[in-house]
C-alpha cells in the first residue's frame, strides 16, 4: 500500500484499503487520517464513506457516521455495502431506527437483485431483536432456498429454532442435527464463529442438565430432611457439581471433552478468533481447571495486542482473578487491574458489561464498596443515561 500511495497519493481505492488494513491492526487514528484524505481527494468514493463511517460508528460518534453513510448513498445511490451498513447502524435497539434499516435493507437487497445473504442476515437479526421471530423465519428461509450452504444462515436458523422450541430435549436434538448438517460446510471455509457457536450451545444444555439435576437432588432432600436441611444439601451438591474435572462423573467428562474439542476445532479454523478463546477459557474456568484458563486468555492476548476484542480478553481475566482471589481469600488488585484494562480498550459506547461486571465486584468484594461503585455507576451514567 505504501509502495502504492508513493506512485498515486490521491488513489482512494488504495488509501480506502491500506485504512482497513490500519483498522485491523488497531492503528485507528492513522486510519481516520487516510480516510479523510480520501474522501476529501475523491467526494463520490462510497467505500471510503463506508469505512469512515463504520469507523466512527465504533468510536461512539453516531452522528458523524450517519453523515458519512448519507455522503455514500448521495454519491452512489446503488451502493449496495452502504446501504447495508447504513441499516446495520440502524438496527441497534439502542440507538437505532428500525423503519429506517427496514428501508435500506429493502432498499440494499433490490440493487443487489435479491443475492446478498448478508442483507438477509442483518435483516433476519433486526427482525429478531425487534420481536418479529416470524418475520426472521420468513427472511431466513427465504435466504436458505437462495444459499443453502451459507453457514451464516444455517446459524441464524439455528438461533431461531432455540429460541422457538427452547431446550426441552426434542429441540435439542433438533438443534444438535442442524449444527451437525452445517459443520463440514463451515470446516471447509474456516467459519470459527459457527463451531464456536456449537460449543457454546453445547455447554449451556450441560450447564442446564446440571442445574435440573440440582434441582431434583433438593426436591428430594426437602422431602426427607425439610426446607433448612435440604438447603444445606444443596450447597454441598452444587460445590460438588463445581468440582475439579477429575472428581466429576464420566457422563460430564465427555461432554466438557467434547466441547473443548469444538473450541479447539474453532481456533485451528481461525486462531484470531476471539470469542473462541474466551469461549473455551471460561470452560475451563467453570470446571475447575482455573491454569488452563489463564493460559489460554494469555494467548489470545498475545494474537490480539491491537485488537477491537482486548478489552473482553482482559474483562474474562478479571472474572478469573475474583474467581481465584475469593477461594484463596485474597485482595482484588489483579481482578480491578484487569477491568480497568478492559475499560481503557473498549468503545465507549459498548463498554456497559463490563462496568456493570466492574461494579458489581467491588460492590461484593471491594474495599471500599460503595465509593468505588458509585464511581463506575457515575461513568455509566455519563456514558449511556440516567436509565
Amino acid at each position: 500500500y505504501r509502495e502504492g500511495l508513493h506512485h498515486n497519493p490521491k488513489n482512494s481505492h488504495l488509501m480506502q484499503g491500506y485504512a482497513v488494513l490500519l483498522i485491523n491492526l488497531g492503528q485507528l487514528k492513522e486510519a481516520q487520517k487516510l480516510l479523510i484524505m480520501s474522501v476529501k481527494n475523491n467526494p463520490s468514493h462510497s467505500a471510503s464513506w463506508c469505512s469512515l463511517a463504520n469507523l466512527n460508528s465504533f468510536n461512539g460518534d453516531l452522528g458523524t457516521a450517519r453523515f458519512c453513510f448519507q455522503s455514500a448513498v448521495e454519491n452512489d445511490p446503488r451502493s449496495f455495502v452502504a446501504l447495508q451498513s447504513w441499516g446495520q447502524l440502524e438496527s441497534d435497539l439502542r440507538w437505532g431506527n428500525a423503519t429506517k434499516a427496514r428501508e435500506l435493507f429493502r432498499r440494499a437487497l433490490e440493487v443487489s437483485g435479491n443475492r446478498s445473504v448478508h442483507c438477509f442476515h442483518s435483516w433476519a437479526v433486526l427482525e429478531k431483536r425487534q420481536g418479529h421471530p416470524e418475520e426472521a423465519q420468513r427472511l431466513i428461509q427465504q435466504a436458505l432456498h437462495l444459499f443453502p450452504g451459507s453457514t451464516r444462515i444455517r446459524l441464524m436458523a439455528i438461533e431461531l429454532q432455540v429460541q422457538k422450541g427452547g431446550r426441552s430435549n426434542e429441540n435439542i436434538d433438533t438443534v444438535r442435527a442442524m449444527y451437525k448438517d452445517g459443520f463440514e460446510s463451515a470446516a471447509a471455509i474456516g467459519d470459527a464463529g459457527f463451531v464456536q457457536s456449537w460449543a457454546v450451545f453445547e455447554q449451556r444444555v450441560l450447564e442446564q442438565q446440571e442445574w435440573q439435576r440440582t434441582v431434583r437432588a433438593r426436591k428430594d432432600k426437602v422431602a426427607i430432611l425439610g426446607d433448612q436441611e435440604a438447603d444445606l444439601a444443596l450447597l454441598e451438591l452444587r460445590r460438588d457439581l463445581g468440582a475439579d474435572l477429575e472428581e466429576a462423573t464420566a457422563r460430564r467428562l465427555r461432554q466438557v471433552a467434547a466441547i473443548r474439542r469444538l473450541f479447539n476445532k474453532a481456533i485451528s479454523l481461525n486462531k484470531y478468533h476471539s470469542a473462541s478463546w474466551i469461549g473455551w477459557a471460561k470452560l475451563e474456568q467453570k470446571y475447575g481447571n482455573a491454569d488452563v484458563a489463564r493460559k489460554l486468555l494469555i494467548a489470545g492476548i498475545s494474537n490480539f495486542p491491537a485488537s477491537k476484542n482486548i478489552a473482553w480478553f482482559h474483562c474474562a481475566l478479571g472474572s478469573l482473578a475474583v474467581q481465584q482471589a475469593r477461594a484463596g481469600g485474597q485482595g482484588m488488585s489483579e481482578a480491578r487491574a484487569c477491568y480497568q484494562r478492559a475499560l481503557a480498550a473498549s468503545p465507549p459506547q459498548k463498554s456497559l458489561p463490563i462496568i456493570t461486571e466492574f461494579a458489581s465486584m467491588e460492590l461484593s468484594y471491594g474495599s471500599f464498596p460503595f465509593k468505588e461503585t458509585t464511581k463506575l455507576i457515575e461513568l455509566a451514567k455519563k456514558r449511556f443515561g440516567p436509565s
